[in-house]
């Protein structure tokens, strides 16, 4: 199984969110069902880097995404590659590669490129 290795530079954020079936009866009780013993866990990462750092994710999303591939991903807890291993898959079928323009301190121009991406812990 492939590992994504790259490191985000940006936001971080951590959906955690029960499996229930919820009934709304119409005397104002609720029923509650509880469809899986494991949440439905997804983390969301922005990525930056150069263009050609860009093109590196674009070809493992492409791989990966079509279809579910399952693959290694390391859920940073300091801003690198350390943290705990799950196996996951990309939640999203899109991947959107943002290009931000600006300039240095020498006044000359200058690109930075950015994804975010979602990733879904898979149990096996």
């Amino acid at each position: 199984m492939d590992t994504f290795s790259f490191v985000a530079t940006g936001d971080r954020k951590k959906t955690i969110t029960a499996l229930n079936t919820r009934v709304e009866f119409a005397n104002g009780n609720e029923q509650v069902q509880q469809n899986s013993i494991n949440p439905k866990i997804i983390w969301e990462r922005t990525y930056g880097g150069t263009y050609d750092e860009m093109l590196e994710i674009q070809s493992f999303f492409d791989s990966h995404a079509p279809g579910g591939v399952l693959f290694y991903w390391t859920e940073e807890t300091d801003g690198s590659t350390t943290g705990t291993q799950h196996t996951v898959r990309f939640a999203s079928d899109t991947c959107d590669i943002t290009q931000k323009f600006g300039w240095d301190e020498n006044g000359n121009g200058i690109k930075a490129y950015s994804v975010t991406l979602q990733f879904r812990k898979v149990i096996i």
